[in-house]
């Protein structure tokens, strides 16, 4: 048999291993999370200017997407590349709050307070951390659906442009990544 090139070679031995591949059942789409390279800096970067197009004038509806328990909504303008960014934690998370062992009006209130501190020091990306819910009993994840009600339709709507789960390294679904308005 000749010699193939190696791009020909290496291209027929794919297609030779995916001749019985089926696709698999489920979502179309997942969020695309990436694991940090071990001993590489994080890679930081600002939005793009479509991304903080959304104008400024009260709450903005946010468009919402779920995948089992990961979800992200985003506010018109804010666009899919730089929502890619925010779920990967690229964006450089300038405060954290942590919600656990809080009861549900706690938390709220809490939230709260954290958001308002947070606008009033400039912060546009913020991680609240408020676990998955395996212990909510046979309600579900009561501080989840409450931060998530908070930041899509509560009073806070108002100043997020964007909010999608955390990747795996930062708590997954077990926290949510806020992006504010400025």
């Amino acid at each position: 048999m000749p010699r193939l090139p190696h791009d020909e070679e290496d291209a027929r031995a794919f297609a030779e291993a995916m001749a019985d591949a089926r696709k698999l059942p489920g979502p179309r789409r997942l969020p695309v999370t990436h694991a940090p390279v071990p001993g590489a800096a994080p890679r930081r970067s600002g939005p793009t200017a479509a991304a903080v197009a959304a104008p400024d004038r009260g709450a903005a509806k946010l468009s919402i997407e779920e995948a089992g328990e990961l979800w992200s909504a985003r506010a018109d303008g804010i666009d899919r590349r730089f929502m890619r960014k925010l779920g990967a934690g690229e964006q450089g998370i300038e405060a954290r709050l942590d919600l656990h062992g809080c009861t549900r009006g706690e938390s709220q209130r809490a939230l709260e307070r954290f958001l308002e501190k947070a606008r009033a020091n400039g912060h546009r990306c913020l991680l609240v951390i408020h676990g998955r819910g395996l212990h909510s009993g046979t309600d579900g994840p009561a501080l989840r659906d409450a931060v998530r009600a908070r930041l899509v339709s509560g009073p806070e709507s108002a100043h997020v442009l964007a909010c999608v789960s955390a990747p795996p390294s930062l708590g997954g679904g077990g926290a949510t990544l806020i992006w504010l308005r400025r």
